[in-house]
């Protein structure tokens, strides 16, 4: 049974003239491989704020609004539901202490499918038996926070679901305390901004969530570089990614390190069976495969 909480007032319209959204032809347009370096909510915002001309000042405040609110859960009822559905019930009341309405288990791990195969995790996991080896998880995903506000855990369930919930996790949770430190947007702070990558590459040499986020900060707004930095002269950098974006954060953040006397080689591999983002991806230098698996396998043959 479906009861909104008190707090949450609905109305829903019993008729009106208006034709349904066209949701397909506008995911379409989301696609378009020339908007790939923007964040889904930014894409949306500049894709309907086009259409100014057609519609009163009032109504793309609106729309404005909308998006603004679209992941907040005091602003956005999708978003409540959509966050309870992936966490589950249960996550969802502790994370966010409120009354679940859906009495559900988490979506993400009973109704999501891997795309890794038991082999690729496997070789995944022996290729990091290797103390020179490190790999981190690098979303926008909501994730968990050194602070408990910002810690929402939908990538690490991400990460449970596919077999790789060790590894450490850069994310959106810890990109908004980091936004709150720094009296910032987060999306000046979120890939393909360079400060992302390099939260990753911190992650990736072993220090803690909350020291990644500072010392990435510190390098990109201060020019302040610790001798940790220093362990990454010479490395190599696989960036695995589905969206130009991540693969444009680590270019940046490349050449934030090369301008302080630091070295690395980044090689972009992209995944994903779309041809508008593949188009995107091969942009910034991608090489396409169309999974997980045979993206790896080139990585190893690369490594050798």
């Amino acid at each position: 049974k479906f009861t909104p909480p008190p707090s949450l007032s609905l109305q829903f319209p019993t008729s009106h003239s208006n034709p349904p959204p066209k949701f397909r032809s506008f995911a379409n347009l989301l696609a378009d491989a020339a908007l790939q370096h923007l964040p889904p909510l930014l894409r949306a915002k500049r894709l309907l704020l086009n259409k100014a001309k057609e519609r009163t000042s009032k109504q793309n405040q609106a729309l404005i609004n909308i998006l603004e609110t679209a992941r907040q859960m005091e602003g956005s009822f999708t978003h409540r539901i959509f966050q309870e559905l992936v966490l589950g019930s249960e996550k969802f009341e502790r994370t966010y202490n409120l009354p679940p309405m859906l009495n559900v288990e988490s979506y993400l791990l009973t109704h999501d499918r891997s795309n890794f195969n038991l082999e690729t995790r496997n070789n995944l996991k022996t290729w990091l038996q290797n103390e020179n080896h490190h790999a981190i998880i690098y979303t926008g995903r909501p994730s968990r926070s050194p602070a408990k506000k910002w810690s929402v855990p939908e990538a690490e369930l991400g990460a449970q679901c596919v077999g790789l919930e060790a590894l450490p996790i850069a994310g959106w949770g810890g990109i908004l305390w980091l936004s709150a430190q720094r009296d910032c947007d987060p999306l000046m702070l979120l890939k393909p901004a360079p400060t992302h990558a390099l939260i990753g590459l911190q992650l990736a040499i072993g220090e803690s969530l909350e020291t990644a986020l500072t010392k990435a900060a510190e390098i990109v707004f201060e020019h302040s570089v610790d001798r940790s930095w220093e362990s990454l002269q010479g490395a190599l950098v696989y960036v695995f990614e589905d969206t130009a974006p991540g693969i444009t954060s680590l270019f940046h953040a490349q050449q934030i390190l090369l301008d302080v006397g630091i070295h690395i080689s980044v090689f972009p591999i992209g995944v994903t069976d779309k041809d508008s983002k593949r188009r995107a991806l091969e942009t910034v230098g991608a090489s396409v495969f169309e999974d997980f698996s045979e993206a790896f396998a080139h990585s190893l043959s690369l490594d050798c």
